[in-house]
């Protein structure tokens, strides 16, 4: 056979009984021979030293459950093609434990704003006016922030991740247990790349923000073209894990 006539091929083989291992996942810390089912190191599996989180919220749902909770979603949703689901493959899920700061403190807020009110003159017609009106309101906060933003994380994902609010009571000490790492079944861990000034600069303290203004709103509805000035003060600052189940899938090609 001619030169011409090869090609060179990289292979992966058992090194217990020489098999071609030709499948296998990427997120496992093994990988199995399906021949002799000697199992060996992922090399897609690297170890790294991390910073040890404080807290963890475990998972409390199996991949079935999220396999459900999808579908239901894109049921739902009008938008969502009708051969979506002959493109979802749960083979593809990917189970994550994504670092996140929670910050917990306490907000002042002043505000102003105007009520409309209305008098009746002589002719028997309504006039309308504006009178100004303040006022402070001050609260609790918890809000979470991801501590994690590379490319390998979709954007829609990071931006759900930073959205989401969990309880209190999911929240538990860390463990690496809750990983998985003397299993076959260790769970994909992203590195934390954020620090908390970081993390809150950029998504925190909009969220304490935010929820300031949204709680004074809610109870003045019928204040007008509310302003609103917040303090704040940051008691206590958690570096925990979180848990997220993603999947990707493709709709035409993309």
């Amino acid at each position: 056979m001619s030169e011409s006539n090869t090609i060179e091929l990289k292979q992966m083989k058992c090194p217990g009984c020489g098999y071609n291992i030709t499948s296998f996942k990427p997120f496992e810390a093994t990988v199995e021979c399906p021949y002799c089912h000697e199992k060996s190191l992922n090399p897609f599996v690297v170890d790294k030293v991390i910073r040890q989180p404080e807290k963890i919220i475990p998972f409390n749902s199996t991949q079935d459950d999220f396999g459900n909770s999808l579908v239901s979603t894109l049921i739902d949703d009008d938008f969502v093609p009708a051969n979506v689901f002959d493109s979802l493959s749960f083979d593809d899920v990917v189970k994550t434990y994504v670092p996140m700061y929670q910050y917990q403190g306490k907000y002042s807020s002043d505000w102003d704003g105007y009520i409309r009110k209305s008098k009746t003159k002589k002719d028997g017609k309504k006039e309308y006016y504006d009178v100004p009106v303040d006022g402070h309101a001050k609260g609790n906060f918890n809000v979470f922030a991801s501590a994690y933003d590379g490319d390998d994380i979709p954007s829609e994902l990071n931006t759900f991740i930073n959205e989401v609010e969990f309880d209190r009571g999911d929240i538990l000490p860390f463990s690496y247990d809750y990983l998985g790492l003397d299993s076959d079944k260790s769970i994909l861990t992203y590195e934390l790349n954020y620090d908390e000034d970081r993390a809150w600069a950029e998504i925190g303290e909009d969220k304490v923000y935010d929820l300031a203004e949204e709680e004074i709103k809610a109870k003045h509805r019928n204040v007008r073209d509310i302003s609103v000035s917040t303090d704040y003060e940051i008691k206590n600052q958690i570096y925990l894990m979180s848990p997220f189940w993603f999947v990707y899938y493709q709709v035409k090609n993309r």
